[in-house]
């Protein structure tokens, strides 16, 4: 049975996998808000990650890679809001590939990082990554993005 820590961020990364897929299937102005959301929840998910996982993470090293993909994908996102030349294809690629990436090193994290904790501070870890995650990501509605694209719905 998968732990609630586990839970909490797979929720994450799904919320993050869809406001990815919405950004790359939309355009002009429904991208630019799908856009919006998706940096919001990135550096939500970001900070999470760095101020309340990884110090709990016993692997230095694994650790330290994990941040430093983070910080990539922060840098990414970023430059992109900074060029405000919109999100073209380029961008789009590159920030799932990012993404994606650092989910996959998530997800081996939270399979193996976490398990000498006991079940209590893992739920303790969780409930704080999840209120951190809301807190960060402010409200919004998943709905409020178009899921079509030019004549498909």
């Amino acid at each position: 049975m998968e732990s609630e820590l586990g839970i909490v961020l797979r929720e994450q990364q799904a919320v993050l996998s869809y406001l990815l897929s919405r950004v790359a299937l939309a355009q002009g102005d429904a991208r630019r808000l799908a856009f919006a959301a998706l940096a919001r929840a990135l550096f939500a998910h970001l900070s999470v990650l760095r101020s309340i996982l990884l110090p709990k993470v016993v692997d230095t090293d694994f650790s330290r890679q994990i941040a430093a993909g983070g910080r990539l994908l922060a840098e990414i996102v970023a430059r992109t809001i900074v060029e405000q030349r919109g999100v073209g294809t380029n961008n789009i690629q590159t920030l799932m590939t990012s993404v994606l990436s650092l989910l996959s090193q998530e997800s081996t994290l939270s399979d193996t990082a976490f398990g000498a904790l006991s079940p209590q501070a893992q739920r303790m870890l969780a409930v704080e990554a999840e209120e951190e995650f809301i807190r960060l990501v402010g409200p919004y509605d998943l709905e409020e993005f178009p899921a079509h694209v030019d004549g498909f719905q």
